[in-house]
């Protein structure tokens, strides 16, 4: 099974001293997207020695790490928010670079600033922290409509998404900056339950659109149906 796999590449992961090799274990790890992908990713930011040999870690351990935080980006849940902000204050800027782009994509916040400088990169980490102390408790509904009004999409409501959002944000699915989009994606399965088999782009949106409408000619047809049904039956004639 997948998991037994998994648990084989981690094992030679672990083992490996060829740099080459670590890379291309890493990488198939990351596209089974097991638990123990998440797992993987953590530990290389807490403790890379359980992960991987200290002579690779010393030789690709900051590439593995840009790779592992772009994971819990996308997958890591709120939980993973705190691994991420120190990470912020990492010394290699990739690292803070790709830190501030994974908070972006899982918590749909717009900070501005620039990461590579190290005068932006302790700006941007203090409204990061100020983000989290302030809504750490809230919703993740709540975190994503307040993501998108700061990016400008507008929706009915600022703190929370509602039914009616969803016309909107399949709109969203288009949107020009990728991390905006994807959370358009989030927001649409967490409002209706539906998922839609396309990864991104183009066939993402039109996966989208087709259930949409298909869902508003079925709610029109029971809607001409419960009318059809209330309508009074004729008289009967009287003998």
């Amino acid at each position: 099974g997948d998991e037994a796999a998994v648990n084989a590449l981690l094992r030679s992961l672990g083992r490996t001293e060829d740099d080459e090799l670590a890379l291309q274990l890493f990488d198939t790890v990351r596209r089974l997207r097991g638990v123990q992908m998440l797992a993987t990713a953590r530990s290389l930011l807490v403790d890379p020695t359980h992960v991987l040999q200290p002579g690779v870690y010393a030789r690709i351990g900051g590439h593995l790490t840009t790779r592992a935080i772009d994971l819990i980006g996308e997958y890591g849940g709120r939980a993973s928010v705190p691994l991420l902000l120190k990470a912020l204050d990492a010394t290699a800027a990739d690292v803070r670079v790709a830190a501030h782009s994974a908070l972006g994509r899982l918590t749909n916040q717009r900070v501005d600033g620039d990461p590579r400088r190290s005068t932006g990169a302790s700006k941007v980490a203090q409204d990061w922290r100020k983000f989290w102390a302030t809504y750490h408790r809230a919703s993740t509904s709540a975190w994503l409509a307040r993501g998108f009004a700061a990016h400008g999409v507008r929706l009915r409501s600022k703190t929370e998404l509602t039914q009616n959002d969803v016309p909107r944000l399949i709109a969203t699915l288009r949107h020009r900056q990728a991390s905006v989009a994807f959370n358009a994606g989030r927001a649409l399965q967490l409002l209706t339950g539906h998922q839609v088999a396309a990864v991104s782009g183009a066939a993402l949106h039109r996966g989208w659109s087709h259930w949409w409408r298909s869902q508003r000619r079925a709610s029109a047809s029971k809607r001409r149906s419960g009318k059809h049904k209330q309508q009074k039956p004729p008289r009967r004639s009287r003998r």
